[in-house]
């Protein structure tokens, strides 16, 4: 999501891709979809440095379940081809830097997370709005708290 706004070589590449698609005669249907709460997650044990300290950008997101992206997608994948794109994200609003220090702490294992606005992701800076779907996304229907009470 965002891969328009972002323009690292790992965005631009996705960009690339989704043009190729587009531009074939084959029936397509293209699905952007939000961070997952497990890659957030997974985020945050990665980007720890030495001191324990994860830097990570302010940016608004509307994380999903990867269960929930997996239904978007089994669903778009058995229906007729949209010729677009679907945007898929959670309904809720968090800010990156406050979820990647919420969700260890949940397990017991906080971790000192910095907001950096300068950090990182995919090799691109964030702008704040960086990573939010367009109004017209298809909203998730998991809650983080739905989805931490699960795990």
């Amino acid at each position: 999501m965002g891969a328009e706004r972002l323009l690292s070589g790992w965005f631009r590449a996705k960009l690339l891709l989704e043009d190729q698609v587009r531009r074939s005669p084959v029936p397509h249907s293209i699905v952007r979809a939000a961070l997952s709460f497990e890659c957030v997650e997974a985020m945050a044990r990665q980007n720890a440095h030495q001191d324990g300290e994860v830097r990570v950008a302010p940016a608004l997101v509307r994380p999903a379940a990867a269960d929930d992206v997996a239904a978007a997608v089994a669903h778009v994948a058995v229906g007729v081809p949209l010729f677009g794109t679907l945007e898929v994200a959670g309904p809720e609003e968090f800010g990156l830097d406050e979820l990647t220090a919420e969700l260890p702490a949940a397990r017991g294992n906080a971790r000192q997370v910095v907001a950096d606005e300068h950090a990182w992701f995919f090799g691109a800076e964030l702008q704040r709005r960086s990573l939010l779907p367009a109004a017209h996304a298809h909203g998730a229907p998991t809650t983080f708290r739905e989805w931490l009470a699960r795990r």
